[in-house]
């Protein structure tokens, strides 16, 4: 067991901190309406106007209460205007649940249409976990690719990079020898 002190300096606290932005990110995107939401939204407000017409012609035909609240039963205005931000938000949902941020309904509607995705941030996506795959040597007569992958290797020795560990980890699966470069 140790005992001693601790001393904890926030650097960003409340509204500055990196949970206070992705609070606002996820606020901000669920108050955005994707196009979708405002065609089933017009829709279902149409539809109102004629249910509550429709509803008033069959209450003063039959004077039967029960009949208006079937013509109100049937009328699919609220599912259609729930439906919609519920999918939309289920989405959200289950895409964070892969730690995955996405900026509402526009979002979701325009990925649909990306057919290329390009990616550099080394570590972010790979959780450093990079593998050397192939070497090529541009001129394999006076450089050839397990010395340069020997090369590339000693000089990355003491690096923490995760290309670094990648060409040390080839070397090592390929029993490459340790190359002098002082």
């Amino acid at each position: 067991m140790q005992e001693g002190n601790i001393t904890v300096q926030a650097e960003r606290v409340g509204e500055d901190s990196s949970i206070a932005n992705i609070r606002r990110f996820i606020s901000e995107s669920l108050s955005q309406q994707s196009e979708t939401q405002k065609v089933t939204q017009a829709m279902a407000d149409r539809r109102v106007a004629i249910t509550l017409g429709v509803g008033g012609a069959v209450f003063a035909l039959t004077h039967d209460w029960r009949r208006l609240a079937s013509v109100f039963l049937v009328d699919y205005a609220c599912a259609l205007k729930l439906s919609t931000p519920i999918a939309f938000k289920s989405i959200m949902y289950r895409a964070a649940q892969s730690d995955l941020l996405l900026k509402g309904g526009r979002a979701i509607e325009q990925l649909a249409a990306v057919d290329t995705v390009v990616f550099n941030k080394t570590g972010t996506l790979t959780h450093g976990d990079m593998q050397v795959t192939e070497v090529v040597s541009f001129d394999p007569e006076r450089a050839w690719a397990e010395r340069l992958l020997a090369i590339a290797a000693s000089v990355e020795e003491h690096s923490n990079h995760p290309l670094a560990k990648a060409a040390l980890a080839s070397a090592h699966h390929h029993v490459l020898p340790h190359i002098n470069h002082g």
